[in-house]
C-alpha cells in the first residue's frame, strides 16, 4: 500500500441521530481503548501543557475524551496554571460537557477559531482528508499552535488484515466499512508531517511513531526561541 487512498466514510452519509452512527461512535469508544489512543493523548498532554494553553480537539465526536479522560489531565498537569478545553466536530454539542468547556460544530478544514488555540490535538480525523486538504489544514494551524497531536491510522497490508478482523468484536456494519477504509487512507512514516508542513527547519520538534495496534501518532512542538 504505497500510496493512500481516500474513500468516503459510512458514517459520514449518516444523520447523528441515526442508530447506526450512535453504534458506530460506541464502537470507536471501544477501538480507541484498545489502541490506547485515548492513554496516549492524556500522557502527551500532560507531558505538553504550558500555563494558560487552550486546547483545541478537533473531531471531538461524542466528547468521550473530554468527558472521561481531560480531567486527568487537569489532575496529572500540576502547575499549568489552568487550560481552556474547545471541541470541535459537526454534532451538536454533548450532553453532560461540563460549561467550562467550549463546543463549536464546524468543519475543521471551514473553522476560523484556530489563532485561538496553542493546542491542537486531532483523534482519527486526518485520514479523511485528501493530500491537499491537509496541506491547508496545516498552514491554517501551524502559525498559532505550540503542539500538535495527532492519532490516527496507520497505513499498510497487515493493518488492513487487522481492520478487517475487526468484525470479531462485534462491531456494526458501518465500523466494519469504515475500519478498512481509514487503513486505506492512513499515513506511513514521515508523511503526516510532511503534509501538515511541519519542518524542524521553522522549529518544529517531529516524533512519530507506529504501535502493533495500526496507530500512527504524531507529535509536534515548537521550540521554544529566546
Amino acid at each position: 500500500m504505497q500510496v493512500r487512498v481516500v474513500e468516503p466514510e459510512l458514517l459520514d452519509c449518516l444523520p447523528e441521530g441515526h442508530p447506526a452512527a450512535r453504534r458506530n461512535r460506541a464502537d470507536l469508544r471501544r477501538i480507541n481503548n484498545l489502541m490506547g489512543n485515548y492513554r496516549w493523548l492524556l500522557r502527551s498532554l500532560c507531558k505538553k501543557l504550558c500555563p494558560g494553553d487552550s486546547i483545541v480537539e478537533a473531531g471531538a465526536g461524542d466528547g468521550h475524551f473530554a468527558l472521561k479522560h481531560l480531567p486527568g489531565v487537569a489532575h496529572a498537569a500540576v502547575g499549568t496554571g489552568g487550560f481552556t478545553y474547545t471541541g470541535l466536530d459537526l454534532w451538536s454539542r454533548p450532553d453532560g460537557l461540563p460549561q467550562a468547556y467550549r463546543w463549536e460544530k464546524a468543519d475543521a478544514l471551514e473553522y476560523d477559531g484556530w489563532p485561538d488555540h496553542s493546542v491542537v490535538i486531532v483523534n482519527l480525523l486526518l485520514h479523511q482528508f485528501a493530500d491537499a486538504e491537509l496541506s491547508r489544514f496545516g498552514a491554517t494551524v501551524r502559525p498559532h499552535a505550540r503542539v500538535i497531536l495527532a492519532n490516527e491510522t496507520a497505513r499498510g497490508p497487515l493493518r488492513v488484515w487487522l481492520a478487517r478482523a475487526a468484525f470479531l468484536l462485534g462491531l456494526n456494519f458501518v465500523s466494519r466499512h469504515d475500519a478498512v477504509v481509514s487503513v486505506r487512507a492512513g499515513f506511513r512514516g514521515g508523511e503526516l508531517p510532511a503534509l501538515l508542513g511541519l519542518d524542524p527547519a521553522d522549529g518544529w520538534e517531529i516524533s512519530v511513531h507506529t504501535t502493533a495496534f495500526g496507530a500512527y501518532r504524531l507529535a509536534a512542538q515548537r521550540r521554544e526561541t529566546s
